[in-house]
């Protein structure tokens, strides 16, 4: 475990942790409005629940343990409550060899999730960020960016993506290469900011919906009704074109069960399918193919080797509840 910056890291990490609780509701149902899907309960009933399961998760803290799982020197900044779940967060991380040197003490409680299984494939998310609001740019120690290879920033929250903007500002002074990955929170609040970091992001990975939604906020077409709208959408190798242009090195966009697309730094495309597999669990995936593909980059892999042992990782995911446990090791 590396404690202090004597060191060089592999990766620093930035990014939320929080504790998820999966529960699996004996009553309730799915129910369609406005082309929409909604869960029905039995207003002021209580409802019985068949099972429930508690992990560690948060975008920070599960590309920390992926990246870890692979032998990388990992530390993670984020923030925690002084309660009980900021323990059983802290123990796993050091059980799992990711640096706490840089976790920070927040005013709030740790965030917490409660995740709804068993209705239908999905799964639904209610989210307390708690602390992970709280973070902040100024928390991170100057020196950091000389000691580490990459610096990864994973999806943070509303008004806390503002770190952003000073980061990568860093980042560029030092050298150090940077990858990140937007949530549409993140898109949302930052707006056509993010035009000025694209040149600066040497990985960029989202999702489909992500891409389409940084694609509007960055040529300023961005509408609320923009997700409705079909001819509004573009095809995603052309938003791959476009983000490399806008000056991101390489590219990702993953596609769910048809698999990823990524552009490289020679503006070379590249598709891969998804595999085939029973799931048990949906919650964490995108972090699971993250850290997957940038464990393997650090380690000098090709994209195709990269891309396709995220997919691996990711799969690996689907099979365990929670979005830890299956994480592979090497």
């Amino acid at each position: 475990m590396i404690d202090t910056l004597g060191e060089k890291l592999d990766v620093f990490v930035i990014g939320g942790a929080m504790m998820d609780t999966f529960i699996f509701p004996e009553e309730g149902v799915l129910q369609s409005e406005n082309g929409k899907d909604l869960i029905a309960f039995t207003y002021g009933s209580k409802i019985p629940i068949s099972r429930v399961h508690s992990d560690i998760g948060g975008g920070g803290a599960n590309t920390a343990v992926g990246l870890a799982r692979h032998g990388l020197k990992t530390s993670l900044h984020t923030k925690l409550g002084k309660d009980e779940y900021a323990d059983i967060i802290r123990k796993r991380l050091k059980e799992e060899q990711v640096s706490t040197t840089h976790i920070k003490m927040g005013t709030i409680q740790t965030g917490m999730s409660i995740i709804l299984q068993g209705l239908g494939r999905d799964r639904t998310i209610f989210t307390y960020r708690g602390t992970n609001s709280e973070m902040s740019s100024s928390d991170i120690p100057s020196d950091i960016y000389k000691h580490t290879r990459y610096i990864l920033v994973n999806a943070l929250y509303d008004s806390t993506s503002n770190m952003i903007m000073d980061i990568v500002q860093k980042t560029r002074e030092s050298g150090v290469k940077v990858a990140l990955s937007l949530g549409r929170s993140e898109i949302y609040f930052q707006g056509n900011h993010l035009v000025e970091i694209m040149p600066a992001i040497d990985l960029l990975i989202v999702n489909e919906e992500e891409s389409q939604a940084l694609y509007h906020v960055l040529t300023n077409n961005f509408h609320k009704e923009f997700e409705e709208c079909d001819a509004c959408h573009k095809t995603t190798n052309e938003i791959l074109q476009f983000l490399h242009d806008s000056g991101v090195a390489t590219v990702g966009v993953t596609l769910g069960a048809s698999g990823v697309k990524f552009i490289d730094e020679h503006n070379t495309l590249y598709a891969y399918p998804s595999k085939k597999a029973e799931a048990v669990n949906t919650t964490g995936l995108g972090d699971a193919f993250f850290a997957g593909f940038l464990a393997y980059t650090v380690m000098g892999k090709s994209i195709e080797e990269a891309a396709l042992h995220g997919i691996d990782n990711a799969v690996s995911v689907m099979g365990y509840l929670g979005a830890q446990i299956g994480l592979l090791r090497s």
